[in-house]
This record gives structure tokens, sequence and C-alpha cells, in this order.
């Protein structure tokens, strides 16, 4: 899978692969990234064909989120499960899983 890199969009998509739409998150996943972000996901979801394919979010390299990024996660949930599809959070840091815990979202995903 090649990663495509663009310097004006703050998270980075990586969309060769058939099976999985994989999104790879920049450190500090806030206000300021969540519109690329949902942008990208959402663009997925809504050109699925009619056997929906999951969404990998790797969060490896995030060491901060904020209450904003964490309503787009569930809200990327929702609109996933509306198409039959997924999402999987992959490279959850410890405290970001802690987060994830406390707000019961780590109720909602599915990890890698």
């Amino acid at each position: 899978m090649e990663i495509k890199y663009s310097q004006e969009l703050l998270c980075t998509a990586v969309e060769e692969d058939d099976r999985v739409k994989v999104v790879v998150m920049k450190p500090k996943f806030n206000y300021e990234e969540t519109f690329c972000f949902y942008e990208k996901v959402s663009e997925f979801l809504e050109s699925l064909p009619e056997a929906p394919r999951p969404v990998l979010i790797d969060l490896t390299s995030v060491i901060y989120v904020d209450s904003t990024c964490m309503g787009i996660l569930v809200r990327l949930y929702q609109k996933a499960a509306e198409t039959g599809g997924h999402v999987v959070l992959a490279g959850v840091s410890p405290t970001i899983m802690h987060l994830l815990n406390m707000t019961r979202l780590s109720e909602l995903f599915k990890f890698q």
C-alpha cells in the first residue's frame, strides 16, 4: 500500500487497498484536524459499493485528542453502521485508550 502525503491536509489517506480504507492521523488530533478527517472518511463511506469495507483509523502517532475528535469518532461509527461497515482503531496509545474507556467509547469500536 502506498501512502500519499499532502501538505494541505492534516491527515493522510491510504486508498489503494480494495478491502480497507486507512486514515493515518497526525500526532495532535484536535479541532483543526477533525474536518479533514471527517471529510476523508465520510467520502469513503458514501462511495462504498454494496459490500461495505471497514475503515481503519491509524492512531499510532497520535499523542493528543480533544472532545471534538471524540465526537467525530462517534459520528463515523454511526455512519459506518448505517452502511453495514465498521470502524477499527489501530495503534491506540494507553492514554487515548484510557479516554476511550472512561467515556465508554471503547465499546463502540474494534481495535487492532
